[in-house]
């Protein structure tokens, strides 16, 4: 929500498309330059300032809600669109499950083995606590409780004869890109070639709000800092 003259509105900037609420990245861009001009900030962002804002924001909003993610409904719904469906993986006979730069893992939700006809859940076992599991008399991985360790490319699996799992994952939000053709000395928007986001409105509006924060910090604006705090007071 806005202000403008003392009433409250909010700005019709997001298409319905399958019955949600999605924001092109041409739209996000107007919004954004909108309140910023309202502050005095300024009404334009170049292209790719902008596409590095709403990357780092996106992405910082994920992290955040992936935190508290089996905390609320409203969480779980955000971030459904970038969690997928459970993936049959066959472990190679190291151990070591390379992971497909194409899946863009960003964070394990959940990895089953079955045993014996049973599921049983994959721990996970960070880097630096992965010797002590594996040389523990107790608690030395086994295939009815196995472990894995996650690391920038690949998984490492214990044991290593694990053989089979299902692994749960969220993706990492789209790269966005406002794209652009230049006309008359300036960037007119071409939606040839932009991706854009693929968060619902009320999402879209956080997003914003944190690059407005980062904006507002790195021009020392009181204007803009003191309606993204508003803004986060309010929740929305």
């Amino acid at each position: 929500m806005l202000l403008k003259n003392g009433y409250a509105y909010r700005l019709s900037l997001f298409t319905e498309t399958n019955n949600k609420y999605m924001a092109t990245i041409d739209q996000c861009k107007k919004q954004t330059e909108f309140i910023a001009g309202k502050s005095g900030y300024g009404a334009y962002l170049s292209p790719d300032n902008f596409d590095l804002l709403f990357n780092k924001a996106q992405l910082q909003y994920f992290n955040a809600l992936y935190k508290n993610y089996y905390a609320t409904q409203r969480i779980s719904d955000s971030l459904s669109v970038f969690k997928s469906d459970p993936l049959p993986i066959v472990i190679p006979g190291d151990g070591v499950y390379p992971l497909d730069p194409n899946f863009k893992v960003l964070h394990i939700d959940a990895i089953t083995h079955v045993y014996n006809g049973k599921p049983f859940p994959v721990i996970r076992v960070e880097d630096d606590k992965l010797a002590n599991h594996l040389s523990s008399e107790y608690d030395a991985p086994d295939l009815q409780f196995p472990i894995y360790t996650k690391y920038k490319s690949s998984i490492k699996f214990n044991p290593v004869n694990l053989a089979t799992a299902s692994m749960v994952y969220f993706k990492s939000p789209a790269t966005v890109k406002w794209n652009y053709t230049i006309v008359n000395q300036r960037a007119v928007y071409s939606a040839t070639g932009s991706t854009h986001p693929e968060w619902a409105d009320n999402d879209i509006e956080n997003i914003i709000n944190l690059i407005l924060v980062d904006l507002a910090q790195n021009m020392n604006d009181q204007n803009l800092q003191n309606y993204s705090a508003r803004k986060n007071q309010q929740g929305s």
